[in-house]
């Protein structure tokens, strides 16, 4: 699985629709941002999508989850100019998540999506949540026979994804 991981220390991502003041303020913020995630990009060669992309905010504190997407919306737009592509491309698919940390920072991690090799993928399509794993034929038939076995639980990890299926409870 071609995988490219890049760290951003430092780099700060907050709630713009909490931030006051003039639209230049996040104009210039942004162009900040932008700046930042390009001049660590610009050595690397892009992964060439089909692809997924996590953009990960690093903070002490969280942000709900519609401004954690608003957030990480710079970074998104340049890592999809890496990539020679529009942000609404369908064939990269886009997560953002946040982990705590003691510093701010951002983590971009970029998975390529192929089906000749484990890997997996989540794709929101307006009301439906798709998920694509691709597993080699060992791991297919241990995932297989342990969903025919007694457990209540099953679970895979690939690349990212940790999926796992439950037994409905009859009362």
């Amino acid at each position: 699985m071609t995988a490219l991981r890049v760290e951003l220390p430092g780099l700060r991502l907050v709630s713009e629709a909490n931030q006051r003041g003039s639209w230049h303020r996040g104009a210039g913020r942004a162009a900040r941002q932008r700046s930042v995630v390009a001049l660590r990009l610009r050595r690397m060669k892009p992964i060439a999508p089909p692809c997924e992309v996590r953009v990960i905010r690093i903070a002490p504190r969280a942000l709900d989850d519609d401004n954690l997407a608003r957030a990480c919306k710079a970074v998104r737009d340049e890592v999809a100019r890496w990539l020679g592509v529009d942000d609404g491309d369908t064939r990269v698919s886009w997560r953002v998540g946040q982990v705590r940390g003691r510093s701010y920072g951002v983590r971009v991690l970029v998975r390529a999506w192929r089906v000749d090799t484990a890997c997996a993928r989540v794709c929101d399509e307006g009301e439906l949540t798709r998920v694509d794993l691709v597993l080699d034929a060992n791991e297919r038939a241990r995932l297989a026979a342990n969903l025919t076995g007694p457990s209540p639980e099953v679970s895979v990890a690939v690349e990212g994804l940790h999926l796992t299926v439950h037994t409905a409870r009859t009362p």
